[in-house]
């Protein structure tokens, strides 16, 4: 089995790469760990307070989290697992510790999709991702396409991808 890391902005758009991942390795059993980089805050009373399952269920839409569901049943034989995390380290190494902690085998990531904050506390994956030593899969990101679009954010996005491969 392998386990997969792509970074998340908890768009639909985003899990086009699940699906790119799971059409790219046909005969591999997966794990894939959706991940969105956060700043925590540096006071001792907001760590101490902290719950990562609440700020995910705050940040996570309905939307999203139906059209995780649509791609949990539609590859259920194939994706062994599909979660949500957060990493919130701010060094490569500890990028490096995340990523030996979920024992990532690739990361996918979109190559020249510019970098949107979700919410304040977001921060770009991709700086860590570039200088991890994890196996790494850029997918062109199709700028046009996406603008023409008229569903911004909807299931279907899931379906119809604007990406190619570049290695």
């Amino acid at each position: 089995m392998k386990t997969i890391l792509i970074p998340t902005d908890f768009q639909i758009k985003s899990l086009r790469l699940v699906r790119e991942v799971l059409q790219n390795n046909p005969d591999e059993e997966l794990k894939i760990i959706l991940t969105h980089g956060i700043y925590l805050s540096n006071s001792i009373t907001d760590l101490l307070f902290f719950s990562k399952s609440k700020f995910l269920d705050e940040l996570v839409t309905e939307d999203f989290n139906t059209s995780c569901d649509l791609i949990r049943n539609t590859y259920e034989s194939q994706l062994k697992g599909l979660f949500i995390d957060t990493f919130s380290g701010l060094t490569k190494s500890s990028f490096q510790n995340f990523l030996n902690a979920h024992q990532i085998d690739e990361i996918y990531y979109f190559d020249n999709k510019p970098f949107v904050a979700y919410c304040k506390k977001s921060f770009d994956l991709k700086p860590y991702i570039l200088k991890s030593k994890v196996k790494q899969v850029a997918i062109k990101w199709d700028a046009k396409a996406q603008s023409s679009s008229k569903e911004s954010n909807q299931l279907s996005e899931i379906f119809f991808i604007h990406g190619q491969m570049t290695s």
